[in-house]
């Protein structure tokens, strides 16, 4: 009886092949999933089987390959596979519209790139897709809409410029493309930052992209990229304008007056019209914020302590010919300091330019002179140079045409 009592109730051995069996078709089938899985590698070696309700990924991966290949047909067979799987999939929907757009079949290409088009930004060749379809039809707002949609998810995409360049090659283009970064498009760096080769045109256009947004829509501290190579293609003005729609430049000629721009700790992202200091070691400079000491002005503090006479601040300013006031206020209006301090506007950073200032005597510590420039350059370069060993403080520069 106690054997009978201890005895463990068979198990029928129909129900241990049933197991069994249960457990090498769950193992086949993580086996397949994992390679269906595998198959979004770049590496074609690695695709997954097709024909089974779960393949979407190793379906549309070789679709991918076969439109690789240039085997079109073939493509949309797998990517219909895909779909079939996963109807919900927008690349796999993608990537059916390209292979019937490889075939020649444009309407049923742009039936599936309308449901695509439907499911949200993610798939690139949806976006491709729509930007020549809204240039083709003639709809800036989609083009620059998708545009939109790429750059946000790849702004490092080797074709970025290409895009770029489709759509602002119209007005209609570059007003949809302004409208978008007016709405905060994050990819502004892609937008200013410009290959070597960028014919005069093109950075023209990219230039009237700034035109047409709102003010201060790009950020300062990026315009020295498009601002460095508008001036290399000698298009100083629209160099000069495109930083002042993005900068605070005050309301005198000269950019910057009041010093609010500079930062001394990041003079690699200075612009050409940002105030630049010179890598030189001899400088010492402090930028004051205004105090009740300072009169209420933003102020920089300059010494040199080398042996020779330094340039310390610097900008460029596009200028016609004529006669210029520039002037400053300076605690030290006079003696030492006023005579170690001069400034010089011509066509080159040229010491033998600088001029020595003049106590004005419509205004308390406030400093200036005359400079007249000819029609040998537009570009100015705007120097201050500074004697050794004598403290200076300067705020509130200001320019402002006095003649011809």
């Amino acid at each position: 009886m106690a054997d009978l009592a201890m005895a463990q109730p068979r198990v029928p051995g129909w129900l241990s092949i049933a197991g069994a069996v249960a457990l090498a078709c769950y193992g086949t089938v993580a086996a397949i999933s994992g390679a269906d899985r595998l198959s979004t590698t770049p590496d074609s070696t690695t695709r997954g089987l097709v024909g089974w309700p779960y393949d979407t990924m190793s379906a549309r991966m070789r679709a991918m390959d076969a439109l690789d290949m240039n085997q079109p047909a073939e493509a949309e067979r797998l990517a219909a596979r895909a779909v079939a799987s996963d109807p919900m999939d927008p690349v796999a929907i993608g990537v059916l519209g390209r292979a019937r757009q490889a075939q020649g079949r444009s309407q049923a290409a742009e039936a599936a790139f309308r449901v695509s088009g439907n499911m949200g930004w993610r798939d690139v060749a949806t976006q491709l897709y729509w930007i020549d379809r809204g240039l083709d039809l003639g709809d800036a707002n989609v083009a620059a809409q998708r545009l939109d949609a790429i750059m946000r998810q790849f702004p490092d995409n080797t074709s970025r410029d290409a895009l770029i360049n489709d759509v602002t090659a119209s007005v209609e283009g570059r007003t949809a493309l302004a409208a978008r970064f007016a709405q905060g498009a994050p990819w502004q760096a892609a937008f200013l930052l410009t290959p070597d080769d960028t014919p005069p045109e093109v950075l023209l256009q990219r230039a009237d992209v700034i035109r047409r947004a709102p003010r201060h829509t790009f950020a300062c501290d990026r315009m020295a990229w498009l601002t460095a190579a508008l001036a290399k293609a000698n298009l100083m003005d629209e160099a000069q304008e495109v930083w002042l729609r993005s900068c605070d430049a005050g309301t005198s000629l000269v950019h910057d007056g009041d010093f609010a721009n500079l930062n001394l700790d990041n003079q690699s992202r200075a612009s050409l019209f940002d105030w630049r200091v010179p890598a030189v070691g001899d400088i010492e400079m402090l930028v004051n914020e205004p105090t009740p000491t300072t009169g209420g002005l933003r102020q920089v503090d300059v010494r040199v302590n080398g042996a020779s006479t330094q340039p310390v601040l610097q900008q460029m300013l596009v200028l016609p010919a004529g006669r210029y006031r520039i002037s400053w206020t300076m605690p030290e209006a006079d003696g030492l300091a006023l005579r170690s301090l001069r400034v010089g506007m011509g066509c080159t950073f040229d010491q033998g330019l600088a001029q020595t200032p003049t106590r004005l005597p419509d205004g308390k510590d406030r400093v200036g002179t005359e400079i007249l420039l000819d029609s040998t350059c537009r570009l100015r370069p705007l120097a201050f140079w500074l004697a050794p060993s004598v403290d200076v403080h300067i705020a509130d520069v200001k320019l402002e045409r006095v003649g011809n």
